[in-house]
């Protein structure tokens, strides 16, 4: 089967529904759906950090009325935009769900602008809802 021949049968099987992203200011949010758990037919999130200084962070958030950990990093570059220093976070929901989110790189705002509006970002994820 050709690398065409197999987009095609996925998205005759799937639809555009394996990844979902949102950008919001200076941030992001991508959904995974379940049957592309570890990114088995499509990408679905950041994929490097470059050569900076990687910080595991983790963070407490809300989804559904459940508590969950956001495993997420801090990347720490040569300067203070969004190119260079920024994070994302992950969390695995019980279905296989995943949800990532962060600042979206920019040359010209920086970290400290994305913290002042993360808040905002932050209620977009917490309103995530299952649909069945």
């Amino acid at each position: 089967m050709t690398a065409d021949e197999y987009l095609n049968q996925l998205r005759s099987r799937y639809g555009d529904k394996l990844c979902v992203s949102v950008k919001y200011q200076l941030g992001y949010i991508l959904l995974s759906a379940p049957p592309n758990l570890n990114s088995r037919y499509v990408h679905c999130g950041v994929t490097g950090v470059g050569d900076y200084e990687v910080v595991a962070t983790s963070e407490e958030i809300t989804l559904e009325g459940q508590a969950y950990t956001a495993e997420g990093w801090e990347v720490v570059g040569p300067d203070e935009t969004l190119a260079h220093h920024y994070e994302f976070f992950r969390v695995r929901l019980p279905d296989a769900t995943v949800i990532e989110y962060g600042s979206w790189p920019s040359a010209t705002a920086t970290y400290a602008d994305y913290l002042k509006m993360k808040s905002e970002l932050l209620k977009i994820v917490s309103s995530y809802t299952q649909i069945q």
